[in-house]
């Protein structure tokens, strides 16, 4: 006789059931645990990427502007002899790393704090002139040190903060380094104490450069109607207008790719480099000019308009370069000066010690 199978127990089938998915819902369980470990490492270690990342690439601070204004002026040995001024004009390679090492102790900060990039002897923007027509002279301030330098943030936390560098904006500091005095040909070892200015500005220099050299030796000279002169012709000890200098600046700006403004000429002559030399007897000697009449003017940069001209490395890039300007000057046997236009093959040099006051050793004087 047939026997039907016994009842399940109530609530043994919703048992089997959750015994069944118990594994699946601890796989659940542990996956879900492994996300929250793998989410909270992940999550610490952005900052500390993010801080590496702008360590590296953010570890130097903007550059600022140091102005030195030097005070006293005495020989390394500290005798009592001692300069009046400096002379304008580039800084020894050396003189960067003297700044910062006297920057450093200066503000009694960590070694290696102070990256000081470029340094020159400078006189301020503003210039008077005495006097009148070719009588005019230049009188400038006292010339003074400026330096382009960067802060190593990973030395010195404290200098990328506004309120440090508002607290170092004056001070002073002593530093040994070579330079040129008045009065000096060459540069010696000195020990200057400056007043120091302190600009967060991130220009690289500020008012303009020392008066510079700027030598043209004229290669092809034509009229406005094409016809060629010959250079060796020129007269010499021609003081250049002003049309003719500006003419001859904004040359330099279009070669260089200089922006407008940025190379100022102050002064612009013709003079004889060499004397002449003669060949043959008698009458019928003949002379012969050896190099010529050359430009010479005197230059300056405008740094506001030109940051990378206070770097002596983009000036030394750039000694030799060739120009085409529109000039009047005034040729052998002619009454009238025309506008004429030349072509030179120039040369940089950065002091104006060469620059030919009077015809007086370029006079092209004749000599057997």
């Amino acid at each position: 006789m047939y026997a039907p199978p016994p009842a399940a127990a109530p609530g043994g089938a919703a048992r089997s059931g959750l015994a069944a998915s118990g594994p699946i819902l601890a796989i659940c369980c542990l996956l879900f645990i492994l996300f929250l470990i793998a989410s909270t490492i992940v999550l610490a270690l952005i900052p500390v990427y993010l801080s590496t990342r702008d360590s590296t690439s953010s570890s130097k601070s903007s550059p600022y502007t140091l102005t030195g204004t030097p005070g006293s002026i005495i020989g390394e040995d500290r005798k009592r002899t001692s300069y009046s001024a400096l002379t304008e004009g580039s800084l020894d390679s050396s003189v960067p790393t003297a700044i910062a090492n006297a920057m450093i102790s200066a503000l009694s900060l960590q070694s290696g704090s102070v990256l000081v990039d470029t340094c020159l002897i400078s006189s301020s923007s503003s210039r008077k002139r005495r006097g009148f027509g070719l009588l005019r002279e230049y009188r400038d301030t006292i010339p003074k040190l400026i330096c382009l330098f960067r802060f190593e943030k990973t030395k010195c936390t404290k200098c990328g903060a506004s309120s440090y560098l508002n607290s170092i904006k004056s001070f002073t500091m002593t530093a040994s380094h070579k330079a040129t005095p008045i009065g000096k040909s060459a540069s010696i070892q000195l020990i200057i104490l400056y007043s120091c200015v302190l600009s967060t500005s991130t220009s690289t220099a500020t008012g303009e450069s020392p008066s510079y050299l700027l030598t043209a030796d004229p290669t092809a000279i034509t009229d406005t109607s094409g016809k060629r002169a010959d250079y060796q012709s020129f007269d010499a000890d021609q003081e250049l207008d002003s049309d003719s200098r500006t003419n001859t600046a904004n040359a330099v700006i279009s070669t260089l790719g200089l922006s407008s403004g940025a190379f100022l000429v102050d002064q612009c002559r013709t003079a004889y480099t060499t004397s002449r030399k003669r060949r043959g007897f008698d009458i019928l000697r003949e002379a012969r000019a050896t190099n010529g009449v050359k430009l010479f003017c005197k230059v300056r940069f405008d740094y506001a308009k030109c940051g990378r001209c206070s770097s002596t490395s983009y000036l030394q890039s750039i000694s030799n370069f060739a120009i085409t300007a529109t000039q009047s000057i005034k040729i052998s046997g002619e009454s009238s000066v025309p506008k004429r236009i030349f072509t030179y093959s120039c040369k940089l040099t950065l002091s104006d010690a060469g620059y030919p006051t009077s015809t007086s050793g370029f006079t092209g004087a004749v000599s057997g």
